[in-house]
């Protein structure tokens, strides 16, 4: 019963230990692949700006959400354009 014991621990000890080795592994190869993303994350905002200053681009503007203010905002404007159109929209005169 002692010998399986020790035989188990032992096991769990060769586990663990490379676990702890494929976990250095990962490590590294995380360290190298995210200094490789940032220096070419630099590079493409480098080349951007060039690219950008030579032949007069700029970013596309940002889109945005239209949601129901939007919307509202459009119907109430062209309620009063109709409004002033039939001059009921008074200018006090």
């Amino acid at each position: 019963m002692e010998s399986d014991e020790l035989g188990v621990q032992k096991r769990l000890r060769t586990e663990g230990i490379q676990l702890e080795d494929t976990l250095a592994q990962v490590r590294k190869e995380y360290e190298m692949l995210r200094i490789e993303f940032e220096q070419n994350l630099a590079a493409n905002e480098q080349a951007g700006e060039t690219h950008g200053a030579t032949h007069g681009c700029r970013k596309p503007p940002r889109r945005t959400r239209r949601g129901a203010g939007g919307r509202r905002e459009r119907e109430r404007g062209a309620a009063e354009g109709a409004g002033w159109a039939r001059g009921d929209l008074g200018g006090g005169e």
